[in-house]
């Protein structure tokens, strides 16, 4: 499951269809806090987001499978293009597995 957040309705869409495309699980939210009460229930295996989202999520990200913290990884330019995201993200998931 990747968590998108963006207060930008299109962006957020647009992250949300591109991710859904490739068959990822998607759940969008247009708040951060919207986005962590529905974590309590959500198993999530990154968040993507605005730059403001991903550092307000920050101070308050819960931990993920294994105690692990979950990835965030921030919309800007290079990650706005579809590829970039998808390389983005799978880079951090990646990474966030050798922890």
């Amino acid at each position: 499951m990747i968590i998108v957040i963006h207060e930008d309705v299109e962006r957020r869409n647009a992250a949300e269809a591109v991710l859904a495309a490739r068959r990822f699980a998607v759940a969008p939210f247009y708040s951060v806090e919207s986005a962590l009460t529905a974590m309590r229930t959500l198993r999530a295996a990154a968040v993507v987001g605005s730059p403001l989202a991903v550092a307000r999520l920050r101070e308050h990200l819960p931990t993920g499978q294994a105690g692990r913290p979950i990835p965030a990884l921030p919309l800007i330019r290079r990650t706005l293009r579809p590829e970039g995201l998808l390389d983005s993200l799978r880079r951090v998931l990646r990474q966030a597995r050798r922890i």
